[in-house]
């Protein structure tokens, strides 16, 4: 499918160590490590230990979690999406799932956390699993909660073959948090870099003519975020609270390798946000029917 010239935009965010074992006046607690915001202050999500995984917890501004290894959190103030650190008005702290924390006495918390931390995990991942089972192959910078699952399946043998093919490989950085989010939250601004080697890389290819793919919706967010009014792919980097809209009406600028009707049909996987669960059961079932006619078609098109 790639060939020479092609261009794959990867997102080499490493996944920390993000859960830490704590407790809340004697009560046991994980602390989900969400968003580094600035010095040592963090967007966090406490939850509640089950045999399961985990569950939200409700907590209330002033309160300390104190780490099970050492060092602690005093959540300040609801973190509210979009909108930095702000308060959320008249937030009820029942409801409120990401805080603002100090974090302190850990000491460097990314070397804490490589040894006191653990990969933050759901009801629905039924066992424990390493860390470097949350790593892409080419991760390279540390500090995103959960990993961009979308690089997963690359190895560092298929990656090789790439290169080798002529294939060039742009890394950008984008530090995704929880992806804990209710059906009804919007997406919230994660930290993002694209450099300028990376963006050169992309126009070049939509000059020459060739396929730009990137790896996931965590490269893509990063790319439509520093995507100009004229479709060009800028060097940037800071905070992008953008949902995706990549897909159907800005597909053909930068995602020159999507497939022109499936861009066209506005799937509610992609015109919800980006982030949110969607049911893929329940949208496919009805179509299995067409699957036999829409084998035929594809058999019959030629594909450019």
């Amino acid at each position: 499918f790639l060939q020479a010239g092609d261009v794959l935009v990867i997102n080499v965010s490493g996944t920390l160590n993000a859960a830490v074992e704590g407790e809340i006046a004697g009560e046991a607690v994980h602390l989900h490590l969400s968003t580094k915001l600035a010095a040592d202050r963090w967007a966090v999500e406490v939850r509640q230990p089950t045999p399961e995984g985990t569950v939200p917890r409700s907590a209330a501004a002033g309160q300390l979690i104190r780490f099970t290894a050492g060092g602690e959190a005093k959540l300040l103030r609801p973190y509210r999406p979009n909108s930095g650190e702000a308060q959320h008005p008249g937030s009820d702290d029942d409801q409120v799932r990401l805080w603002v924390a100090d974090i302190t006495g850990t000491g460097p918390l990314e070397k804490y956390l490589e040894v006191h931390g653990f990969p933050i995990r759901y009801g629905y991942v039924q066992q424990s699993w390493p860390s470097h089972f949350y790593q892409t192959v080419y991760a390279t910078e540390p500090g995103s909660a959960e990993m961009p699952s979308a690089g997963r399946a690359f190895s560092a043998e298929l990656i090789t073959h790439l290169v080798a093919r002529g294939v060039h490989i742009a890394p950008l950085v984008l530090h995704t948090g929880v992806a804990s989010l209710e059906d009804h939250e919007p997406p919230y601004a994660e930290w993002y870099r694209v450099p300028a080697t990376t963006a050169q890389l992309v126009r070049q290819a939509q000059r020459d003519g060739h396929r730009v793919v990137a790896v996931g919706t965590t490269a893509v967010r990063a790319l439509e975020t520093v995507t100009d009014a004229a479709g060009i792919v800028q060097a940037g980097e800071g905070w992008t609270d953008l949902i995706n809209r990549i897909g159907w009406d800005e597909a053909g600028d930068v995602l020159s390798s999507l497939v022109g009707h499936l861009c066209r049909s506005q799937r509610a996987e992609e015109t919800n946000a980006w982030r949110s669960p969607v049911d893929l059961k329940e949208l496919l079932l009805p179509h299995l029917n067409q699957l036999g006619q829409l084998m035929a078609e594809s058999e019959a098109t030629t594909w450019q």
